[in-house]
């Protein structure tokens, strides 16, 4: 056939073509998706490339659309993309179809990157957007690639969000996020995204008129879980730390959309958590009014498990409506399979799990737990549904067979069963924790580890293949008649970490055969002159089984602490003899600590029995508080002093009186005088002084029940704690004015004065002032003066530009706060001359200025008429250009143009720097008449 060439023809194909084309677009850009997320996991083969990472995608699309969706395009962040096929779909209820897709790429280097994916269109009945049929769906997955964190894997999503809301009712969804790595999960709500770039560069942006689900109105229903009554304004929430969506309650029917991140943070004792990433799912919401009533479910309460143990469950449900609807159970977490979850009943289901040691984490599991009715298929009524959360936390069994057995030297040996037979073997170490006497601590089915509680103090970690440990107390060796106990538990490595029940409490006592020390007493309280009673016991085995002669040695260091540093203060040969006073002390500012040792005679030779436990004084320090008075006082002793009234004495008209009594602590005791002892308050400036008698216990029977010691004598002066109010600065500046007449020269001064603050609040008592400066708007202020007057001159200043604050403080030493802030800047002006004559006779032979201040320095560049640069120097303050170029060269008569960016000395570097444009006329002599 004949080719029909012809202008009316070229124009009809062009015309069926876009026919054919408009045809075409609806089934390209129809609005079918409806919810979708990008999950992440980085290279776990067993050579793992730390840059290559997979990638999940799945979307939830209207399955009456038709639309197949054959393959998606990753972006990955880093400028490249990838064109997935289609994995596989599943056709879901609610007329909602699943489509996964896979990808995977290798990254160029560390670094945070955004994976992105774009789909044309969303539901064009979308209500809470503006234009949902013309804008683009966008997620997102936000990874982190670190080579200190290694292998990662973001948060998987179990629950599909696929249910319908009830108009009036309250509507619950949980995404039933995991992380494979046990990282710590966080949730927040976002403004669902799309795409505002070009489809084959997608840039995140939000979608246009968005509004929150609660803005559309309504009221609450009561909602017993929650505890929230009928009658408040609708709300929209989303738990952070669950995940749990609840929306009570819709109130216009439609479809709504919403979006939300998953938070992936890396949790590292001693450290900041480290966020690694974010999973955001985008997904819609559609309301119906309806006359089904949603069905309640009832869930056990969170729990702990020890791993190896079996776990199950009971979960039952109500359905709301006359006669009930049939139910549906479903769960949904990271741990199916292996754990299991079968209806066993119209109401009820049942889950069984046994963890094992590989599941012990210090995070929860989250098990979802999602009951859906059944209308009658003839209501053509939606299936409504309740969901809920259990949380299950896996433990570490108890170490078992732990033994103490007494070991010469003061010391004690513990002993256990193998805990990677007996326990589990992906255990890391073992803690130990010791405490004298019994807690009689059981631990509750979630109470991992040792409390603080307990008054147990951790002592030493062990490999888990160990079963055994000696403590010496850190080479001290422990206290001869006293009964310790003992309680160990396993922990359990990252990124789980987790930790076991503790063992049983097991308990033994250290022989006690030699002298114990039973006062280390104050007696005397000066720098020079100080005296303590030291008193201690014969030995307890009894002095007859030791043969003579005997021999006691008393030795003393300073200080609570420690083995080393003693010194012989005495020794006697009498056994009866068993009390020392130590003198010339510096009992005033020292503490100090004591041991005793008793030696017998074995072959004609003295030979040392044992040595004593160390006991030190009681030292007490008082600081001042207000209108109170706060005592610590602090020992180091082998007897218990708690349990017992330590009794508080305070000096009242030169005798000292008991005023108070209170229990202390096994190293530490705190008392706060506030004066009520006989109604007198603490007077502001009067010196208190105070000693404390501690009463402390043996519980050895051959030991003195009862021991009391006393602190040295520590007198305070109550000092006012409540500072001035600020004062109010004005600062005298600078008349730029007269400066214009005035040349630049240094040095400057700053008048200051203000007044101090007085009313309510305000007390008249103030000392002195102190004067702060900084030079620029960036610095610190730092201290420039201290005056008891209300004015101060800031002399010899470079540049007067700056800014000052003022303080008061009282006699006490209490300083304000910074009074308001007074600020000096320089003068910014500047005039040029527009002509100048460099012919030598000293007038006008340089362009300057003829009037300026405060300049740091000039970049002055000379153009001539035709826009050539002739000059670029950076030149001192007076420029002194003389009409020359940058290699000295004398210029031609005319006019020049110039442009001079100035810095001036001002307080702020960025507002002083200033540019003049202008220009000169170069004449070689001066003109007549000027």
């Amino acid at each position: 056939m004949k080719r029909i060439d012809t202008v009316w023809y070229k124009y009809l194909t062009f015309f069926l073509a876009f026919i054919l084309l408009l045809a075409w677009v609806p089934e390209a850009s129809a609005t079918h998706i409806r919810a979708g997320e990008i999950t992440a996991k980085s290279d776990t083969t067993a050579n793992p490339n730390p840059l290559r990472y997979h990638f999940k995608l799945v979307t939830y699309v209207v399955t009456a659309a038709n639309i197949p969706d054959l393959e998606a395009t990753f972006f990955f962040g880093d400028g490249l993309s990838f064109n997935a096929q289609k994995a596989s779909e599943i056709q879901l209820p609610n007329n909602i179809t699943r489509r996964v897709f896979y990808a995977s790429h290798t990254y160029p280097a560390p670094g945070v990157y955004s994976v992105g994916y774009s789909e044309q269109n969303r539901n064009s009945s979308v209500i809470n957007m503006s234009s949902p049929g013309t804008t683009s769906f966008h997620v997102r997955t936000i990874i982190s690639i670190n080579p200190q964190i290694g292998i990662n894997r973001s948060p998987q999503f179990t629950v599909p969000p696929i249910d319908v809301a009830a108009q009036n009712q309250i509507f619950i969804h949980f995404p039933g996020a995991y992380d494979l790595d046990q990282d710590s999960l966080s949730y927040k709500m976002r403004i669902p995204q799309q795409n505002v770039n070009t489809p084959s560069a997608p840039v995140s942006g939000n979608v246009s008129g968005y509004r929150s689900p609660e803005s559309f109105g309504g009221t609450t229903v009561a909602d017993p879980l929650k505890g929230t009554p009928a009658g408040l304004p609708t709300t929209f929430t989303l738990n952070e730390v669950t995940g749990e969506i609840r929306w009570n309650t819709p109130n216009v029917t439609g479809e709504y959309n919403i979006a939300f991140v998953v938070e992936e943070w890396k949790v590292i004792p001693g450290r900041s958590p480290v966020k690694l990433g974010e999973v955001w799912r985008d997904m819609q919401i559609k309301v119906e009014a309806t006359l089904n009533i949603r069905p309640t479910l009832i869930i056990p309460k969170d729990t702990c498990v020890v791993a190896k143990t079996f776990l199950q469950a009971i979960v039952s449900g109500t359905d709301g409506n006359t006669p009930q609807d049939p139910l549906t159970f479903n769960a949904f977490g990271g741990i199916f399979p292996p754990a299991t979850f079968v209806q066993n009943g119209p109401n009820t289901a049942l889950f069984r799990w046994t963890p094992q040691c590989t599941d012990i984490s210090e995070q929860p599991y989250q098990v979802i737990f999602k009951a859906t009715d059944t209308p009658p298929a003839n209501t053509n009524e939606p299936r409504l549904i309740d969901m809920q959360a259990w949380n299950i936390t896996v433990v570490g069994p108890k170490p078992t067979g732990l033994t103490t057995t007494p070991l010469p030297g003061k010391q004690m040996r513990l002993n256990w069963d193998p805990y990677l037979q007996n326990g589990c073997g992906n255990a890391q170490k073992i803690r130990i924790y010791r405490r004298e006497n019994r807690a009689n601590f059981i631990p509750s089915a979630c109470e991992t580890g040792v409390p603080a509680s307990t008054g147990y103090v951790f002592i030493a970690e062990v490999d888990p293949n160990v079963t055994t440990y000696t403590d010496t107390n850190q080479g001290q060796g422990l206290n001869a008649g006293a009964a310790y106990c003992y309680l160990i538990y396993a922990t359990f490595p990252g990124p789980k970490n987790g930790e076991s029940l503790a063992s049983d409490e097991v308990c033994a006592e250290i022989p006690l055969i030699s002298s114990v020390l039973t006062n280390v007493s104050v007696t005397q309280t000066s720098k020079t002159a100080g005296q303590i009673q030291v008193r201690w016991t014969k030995p307890v085995g009894g002095i007859n089984n030791f043969p003579g002669p005997h021999e006691y040695r008393l030795y003393r260091a300073t200080g609570f602490k420690g083995v080393n540093g003693f010194q012989l203060v005495h020794s006697t040969t009498n056994p009866d003899d068993t009390l020392f006073t130590d003198q010339n002390l510096n009992t005033q500012d020292s503490v100090y600590r004591y041991k005793v040792e008793f030696y017998f005679t074995n072959n004609g030779a003295l030979q040392l029995l044992d040595s004593s436990p160390i006991a030190s004084s009681v030292r007490l320090d008082a600081v001042s508080n207000g209108q109170n008075m706060e005592l610590t006082w602090r020992y180091n002793v082998p007897w218990n002093n708690e349990g017992r009234l330590h009794i508080i004495y305070r000096e009242i008209n030169g005798s000292f009186v008991a005023i108070d009594s209170v229990e202390a602590g096994r190293e530490l005791g705190v008392y706060v005088d506030n004066g009520t002892f006989n109604n007198e308050p603490l007077k502001f400036g009067q010196q208190y002084c105070y000693f404390i008698e501690t009463v402390g216990t043996y519980t050895n029977s051959k030991l003195p029940p009862v021991v009391h010691n006393n602190s040295e004598i520590f007198c305070q002066i109550v000092r006012d704690t409540t500072a001035p109010c600020p004062p109010v600065l004005s600062l005298t500046l600078l008349n730029c004015d007269s400066l214009e007449r005035t040349p630049f020269k240094a040095p400057f001064q700053n008048k200051l004065k203000w007044q101090p603050a007085t009313g309510n609040g305000c007390g008249n008592d103030v000392k002195e002032f102190n004067v702060y400066y900084r030079p620029t708007d960036d610095a610190a202020f730092t201290l420039v003066g201290t005056t008891p007057g209300t004015s101060f001159v800031h002399q010899n200043l470079q540049t007067p530009a700056g800014c000052y604050v003022v303080t008061a403080v009282d006699s006490s030493g209490n300083e304000s706060r910074f009074s308001n802030i007074e600020c000096q800047d320089v003068c910014y002006f500047l005039e040029l001359p527009n002509i100048i004559t460099p012919n030598g006779d000293q007038l006008n032979d340089t362009f300057r200025p003829r009037n300026s201040a405060f300049i740091k320095s000039v970049k002055f560049t000379v153009y001539n008429r035709w826009g050539v640069k002739v000059f670029d120097k950076t030149t001192g303050p007076n420029i002194d250009w003389g009409g020359v170029t940058d290699s000295g060269d004398r210029l031609s008569d005319g006019v020049y143009y110039y442009l001079a960016e100035i810095e001036f000395a001002g307080r702020n570097p960025q507002a002083s720097r200033r540019t003049f444009k202008g220009w000169v006329e170069i004449v070689s002599s001066k003109p007549s008449g000027k």
